[in-house]
């Protein structure tokens, strides 16, 4: 309620403010009185401008327009003076003179209307105001019923694009004060009003019985907030009491008090809480606090909820920014709430984020994540991705850029904790540098040669190895692991990769590739491993390590080759306006080659045999991973695109379309290296999109092997099926197939575009208007759904909009045990019912099963000026429902009535 009031006297501030007219009426009270009387021209001591424009005829005329202009320099003003009435004349006696019938004056931006302007000289006061206007209501015979007086002209004050409105306007120009009788007008979708304001000064204004609403029902509005008294000192702070708010006519809430600054933009002030209950944790209040915006460079946000059965939580924030050098924030919070089932502790959590350029080529970036138990998240967060993330990962990293020699160093730590099991791996330092890719060879100049006398062409020098490009990176890395039941290790290990390619093109149709990467690790340990003879196990448990001290290396290498081409078809069908269908085929061959790394030639694996000197294990004698299988293997894969060309005829010229049919793709390898089974399965997939709404997607995996089952367990055999000849059997298979359906509205007799349905609409920073874009991304303040009215309800020609997917997959890897899923899923279902209500609804329904996996159901209310929503999960573990009828208008966004229930009627999950 407070922020609404703060809308009102900032608006009535800033009109009343707005008349200065103390230049322009001496201005306006010279030029009148030379036009009509002499005297009391010199009485002035007004000068005649040189280029006053005003005819004795135009006075005498009520139906003609008079009008005046004075220029610059004329008596003070640094621009032109212009003012026009009906009727201009005025009253020597009285010292006064008047604009009499649409009369209008105007100076820069400012303009000023009304049926009656009177200037009084003694006084020293502009007068403006409307004319009475008498209507007579007649009986059928003609005689008089009633008289109705009503004022005409009402006082109008634009300036800019703002105006007010009032009964009547009075300002002294001498001393700069004012007053509005029954102010009135419209700013960013608000109504204000003011019985009387007063103007005291260059800055302090009084109002009497002013009032807020944003609804359009002037007479009778459905709510609006009122104040007896307020003080107001523009741009500092605002005194009002009290203030009532009023439901129909009916006051229903009431603050006896209220002082608040009114600095505008972005500024410090307190923050509004929202009220409600539970059945766990009983009445509550959320999110009282205070928000700090000292500069405009940092802010901070201390806010606090109270539970009256389960204790407190506090949270905050402080964010940075100073745009192109840093940004950041600190976030934290700390609770003694009371889960169920447990006892009241205190626990918190802690984020940090600093991003910093420190120059042009140097950026530190950092981020830290840090809570008091594993449990925390699941207790008190409603966020399901906070919920359901059980890493904790914190990490600083400094980047450095050297452009002309397209070398970088990145410097970083890092550590992260499993909060499941308390797995922590700390990684510091680590640091990598890389050397982009760049040319081996240089590549000559470019130079010109010239032919035919005059002419010259650009001729280059280059080879088949200036396109052979290489890069480099390095890795040192110092680890650390420790778990619960594994003892600490650490150990430090440097990696060090060299990749060259060199891309051509053969007989100037096919693409041609080859590369050789060359792979270094270095460890400062190795292991041994022996067979524990006492446990006399298989198990793993049974073999043993012991570490050996020492820095030892591994080397590994690769070498790959590609080549593609395209081959294009085309013929024309004959069909309507398809003029042609063209048919695009892109193979494509690629080789790929490293050697067996765990041959006993390399030595970096070593067997472990049992006491009967029988091999149990194969065990990598160096600290992590290692790809060491080998690879000796040939690829090869088709790409089909199927593309239509379409030609129509507008306007006389003939258009042409093209369009992307489908997609038809299949690829394959053979492994030379494997002992069997060396043809890969054969992958399939086709997608198109045969409408702007449609998307259809299939996938196939074939496998050229015969299988056979042994206990339930099912093995591929080295037997190939089109040697046999059989067809590869089908072992994976899955389509998918999206629809975007969206209805149109049809109005009797004339088609209407469809509209477009309701939108979520940007949340309210607390920043205000006058914050820097892009400095802080996200906000205090929760995001709200609106839905807006639309048209009205036509039978069943009504709008409506939903997303539809049907997902099939069969798994017959097993051919005795397939396994499917077949589910349907209605999403985003939106449809207009009538001209104030609509509804959304989503479904997962699994036509396997046959069962409805969830459901929500989503209904809105337009209420004029305020709205309903209604959300409801009927059933399944997260069954909630949540009811709010708040106000539309973005800035009373507070004002709201709210109910809860189920997982949406407490802070976290627990029951």
């Amino acid at each position: 309620m407070i922020l609404l009031y703060i809308k009102l006297t900032r608006k009535i501030s800033f009109f009343v403010i707005s008349i200065s007219f103390t230049m322009l009426i001496s201005s306006l009270a010279g030029q009148e009185v030379k036009t009509n009387q002499d005297s009391l021209q010199q009485r002035l001591g007004l000068k005649q401008p040189a280029s006053t424009l005003l005819s004795d005829s135009l006075q005498a005329a009520d139906d003609s327009l008079s009008h005046g202009l004075i220029k610059t320099g004329d008596s003070g003003f640094d621009t032109t003076l212009f003012y026009e009435a009906h009727i201009i004349d005025s009253d020597i006696d009285s010292n006064r003179f008047y604009l009499i019938g649409d009369a209008v004056v105007k100076y820069r931006n400012i303009t000023l209307k009304a049926a009656k302007i009177t200037v009084d000289q003694d006084l020293e006061i502009l007068i403006a105001e409307g004319i009475p206007d008498t209507t007579f209501i007649f009986n059928e015979d003609s005689t008089a019923k009633e008289m109705k007086v009503s004022q005409k002209g009402i006082p109008e004050f634009k300036e800019g694009g703002e105006m007010l409105n009032g009964f009547q306007m009075i300002y002294n120009y001498r001393t700069r004060k004012g007053r509005v009788i029954r102010g009135r007008t419209d700013y960013e979708s608000g109504k204000y009003f003011g019985e009387h304001i007063k103007k005291v000064g260059d800055k302090i204004l009084y109002v009497t019985n002013g009032r807020f609403t944003t609804c359009d029902l002037e007479e009778e509005p459905h709510f609006y907030f009122r104040s007896r008294r307020m003080k107001i000192i523009p741009k500092e702070e605002i005194i009002a009491k009290p203030i009532v708010m009023y439901l129909s006519g009916i006051p229903v809430a009431y603050i006896p008090f209220m002082f608040y600054p009114n600095k505008g933009g972005r500024h410090s002030g307190l923050l509004i809480p929202r009220y409600g209950e539970s059945a766990s944790e009983g009445r509550y209040f959320q999110g009282l606090g205070y928000y700090w915006a000292p500069s405009d460079y940092f802010d901070a946000a201390l806010k606090g909820n109270y539970y009256d059965r389960a204790g407190w939580m506090a949270d905050g924030r402080l964010r940075y920014s100073k745009k192109y050098e840093l940004d950041g924030n600190i976030a934290g919070s700390i609770t003694k709430k009371e889960p169920v089932g447990g006892g009241k502790q205190n626990r918190w959590d802690l984020r940090i984020s600093h991003n910093q350029k420190i120059n042009e080529t140097t950026k530190l970036i950092m981020f830290g994540n840090f809570v008091s138990d594993a449990g925390y998240y699941r207790s008190f967060s409603s966020n399901i991705d906070q919920r359901l993330n059980r890493q904790l990962n914190s990490s600083a990293k400094l980047d450095k850029l050297w452009p002309d020699s397209k070398n970088s160093l990145s410097i970083s730590f890092s550590h992260s904790k499993s909060l499941d099991n308390n797995t922590e791996m700390l990684s510091f330092p680590d640091i990598s540098f890389f050397h982009n890719t760049r040319p081996l060879f240089s590549r000559p100049e470019r130079t010109n040669r010239t032919i035919r006398r005059r002419d010259t062409i650009e001729e280059s020098h280059d080879r088949w190895y200036h396109s052979i490009t290489y890069s480099f990176r390095s890795n040192l890395k110092n680890q650390t692991k420790k778990g619960q039941r594994e003892p600490q290790q650490r150990y430090i290990n440097n990696s060090a990769s060299l990749n060259m390619s060199g891309p051509q093109k053969l007989f100037g149709i096919i693409g041609w590739n080859q590369g050789v990467s060359y792979n270094d690790y270095m460890f400062d340990r190795s292991y041994r491993y022996y067979y524990d003879a006492e446990r006399d196990s298989t198990d793993q448990d049974s073999i043993k390590r012991v570490v050996e001290k020492g820095f030892s290396s591994v080397r590994s290498f690769s070498y790959s080759a590609s080549a593609n081409t395209k081959l294009y078809g085309m013929f024309a069908p004959g069909l309507g306006n398809i003029t042609a269908i063209r048919h695009v085929v892109t193979p494509s061959i690629s080789y790929s080659y490293s050697p067996d790394f765990t041959t006993a030639t390399w030595g970096y694996f070593q067997e472990v045999r049992d006491t009967l000197g029988k091999v149990i294990a194969e065990k990598f004698k160096f600290p992590g991973g290692f790809a060491s299988t080998g690879q000796n293997s040939v690829g090869f894969g088709v790409q089909n695109l199927f593309q239509m060309k379409t030609a129509t005829t507008v306007d006389g010229e003939e258009k042409e379309n093209k369009y992307d049919l489908f997609y038809l793709n299949f690829n394959s390898s053979y492994n030379f290296k494997a002992d069997s089974l060396r043809m890969s399965p054969l992958y399939s997939s086709l997608s198109a999109n045969p409408a702007q709404n449609i998307s259809v997607n299939m996938n196939a995996q074939h496998d050229f092997y015969d299988y056979q089952i042994n206990k339930d367990r099912v093995f591929r055999i080295n037997k190939f099926l089109p040697f046999e000849k059989k067809w590869p059997r089908l072992s994976n298979f899955s389509f998918s197939i999206s629809l975007r359906l969206q209805g149109k509205e049809k109005k009797k007799g004339t088609p209407k575009s469809g509209e477009k349905a309701a939108s979520e609409n940007d949340q309210l920073s607390p920043l205000g208007a006058s914050a820097v874009p892009g400095v802080f991304g996200d906000e205090f303040y929760e995001e709200t759904d609106r839905f807006e009215a639309q048209s009205d309800f036509n039978e069943l020609n009504i709008p409506w909009s939903a997303s539809l997917f049907l997902d099939y997959s069969l798994d017959r890897y097993n051919p005795m045990k397939p396994t499917e899923r077949f589910y349907i899923k209605l999403s985003n279902m939106q449809v207009k019912l009538t001209k104030n209500w609509s509804f959304r609804y989503q479904a997962h329904y699994d036509l396997q099963k046959k069962q409805l996996v969830n459901q929500s159901f989503n209904f809105a209310r337009d209420l004029h000026c305020w709205e309903m929503n209604f959300y409801w999960v009927p059933s399944g573990p997260y069954r909630e429902y949540y009811l709010k009828i708040n106000v539309k208008a973005t800035q009373l966004q507070d004002i709201k009535f709210e109910r809860r229930g189920g997982r949406l009627s407490h802070r976290g999950y627990y029951y």
